[in-house]
């Protein structure tokens, strides 16, 4: 997967494009199911990005992947911008219906709490943050967010001023 990645965020850059928004889970896929729970599964999705964000440059890139923070795991989107992870955004909503088992292995994350994931010497954000981008406030939802009517995240992101949500889904 990083491969491919890497290959779009390459094509976007080429045609610059200003936002990538590339889908939950792409770094680990989606499908891992019980191999979530798996260290090796998160820790390779790390370092995944961190070789991903090297080839980061003018363009915001959106992508997902799992973290570990305070003993939980969550489904979270990454945003990338020259060379750097500025944000972690988890998902707040878990699919758990049909073929969907998300609760099974992810923690949602609850609505406007920020804090900040610490690893290898790095100090990012994590949570219901908003990001600032060329003059455009954007917000971020994750997949099943968009569903949950007036629970959904990007109502209360309009409130706090953003203009653009994305939502990478799986």
């Amino acid at each position: 997967n990083r491969n491919r990645i890497i290959q779009l965020i390459q094509e976007a850059e080429n045609k610059q494009i200003d936002v990538l928004c590339l889908p939950e889970l792409c770094i680990s896929g989606y499908g891992c199911e019980d191999q979530f729970l798996a260290p090796y599964t998160i820790d390779q999705s790390w370092e995944s990005l961190l070789l991903i964000s090297e080839h980061v440059h003018d363009t915001l890139v959106i992508l997902g992947l799992p973290i570990t923070f305070e003993g939980k795991l969550y489904n979270v989107a990454a945003c990338l911008f020259e060379q750097k992870i500025h944000a972690l955004i988890p998902k707040q909503f878990l699919a758990n219906d049909g073929v969907h088992y998300e609760a099974r292995w992810f923690d949602p994350w609850p609505s406007q709490k920020l804090a900040y994931f610490q690893k290898e010497g790095r100090r990012i954000p994590l949570g219901d943050y908003r990001l600032q981008f060329n003059q455009i406030v954007i917000g971020i939802e994750i997949c099943q967010d968009a569903w949950e009517g007036d629970k959904r995240p990007a109502h209360v992101l309009a409130k706090r001023g953003v203009s653009l949500i994305c939502n990478p889904t799986a």
